[in-house]
């Protein structure tokens, strides 16, 4: 089972690539004045444990941005694991963000809440607050938020997939955390 795990993720993730990479373009890096990052032999760094969730956040949630050398505005994917809602990590998606960064996405790979101790709509909340993050951080990172996709597998993948459609309707789950603000332009999603 997980070698079939890892083949769908795998053609996501090709898929993903072909659909975004018109978003992508070219680029070289310059960082910041004052700054030094450190890039492996990859080509992008990773800020491990961003806190994304505003303060007094009814716990607080954390990810990893993948950030592929260049000093443009970066096409940005917003990735979110599976687990039933209830379990795994943000750890099960690093390859794919990996990979992602390497073909020059910034990558978020996002913490979310889970059941049974919070309830739905809590988890789309988590999504859109990590997308309003984005657009908070555009100018500090170099993020292209006019060019954010959303990757997900298994029960992020419902998220995902939640968020692109619900942010462009005027939803009551839009409330008070999304909205245009927080749409997608595109998405892969797959779960077995």
């Amino acid at each position: 089972m997980i070698q079939n795990r890892s083949r769908l993720a795998r053609r996501m993730l090709t898929g993903l690539l072909g659909s975004v990479a018109l978003l992508a373009g070219c680029s070289t890096h310059t960082n910041a004045p004052g700054t030094e990052v450190a890039l492996d032999e990859t080509g992008y760094t990773v800020e491990r444990d961003l806190r994304f969730s505003p303060d007094g956040w009814p716990q607080a949630l954390y990810a990893d941005l993948y950030l592929p050398e260049q000093s443009t505005p970066r096409p940005v994917v917003l990735m979110v694991h599976g687990g039933g809602w209830e379990r795994r990590s943000r750890e099960d998606m690093d390859w794919i963000a990996e990979e992602l960064a390497g073909h020059g996405f910034a990558v978020l790979n996002i913490d979310y809440r889970f059941t049974p101790d919070f309830t739905f709509p809590a988890q789309l909340h988590d999504l859109q607050v990590a997308r309003t993050w984005l657009n908070q951080a555009a100018d500090r990172y170099r993020l292209d938020t006019s060019k954010v996709s959303g990757f997900g597998f298994s029960s992020g993948a419902h998220l995902v997939a939640l968020l692109a459609v619900v942010a462009s309707t005027d939803s009551e789950l839009n409330q008070p955390y999304g909205g245009p603000d927080t749409a997608l332009e595109a998405v892969a999603v797959g779960g077995l």
